[in-house]
């Protein structure tokens, strides 16, 4: 977890991209929020940290 900190804050924003989608998945990195099938996901603040560094990288 460190190591993707570190990484996370090395690297800059996903301008202009603030949704990401992936099959029936949506991210909204602006609103830090996770839609599955239409049904909002509820992650905890680490796994949505872990989640938006993949989405951004």
């Amino acid at each position: 977890l460190a190591r993707l900190r570190a990484l996370a804050r090395r690297r800059p924003d996903a301008a202009g991209e603030p949704v990401v989608r992936f099959a029936d998945v949506t991210i909204d990195l602006a609103a830090k929020s996770v839609m599955r099938a239409g049904a909002r996901v509820h992650l905890t603040p680490t796994e949505w940290r872990m989640l938006e560094f993949l989405a951004r990288n």
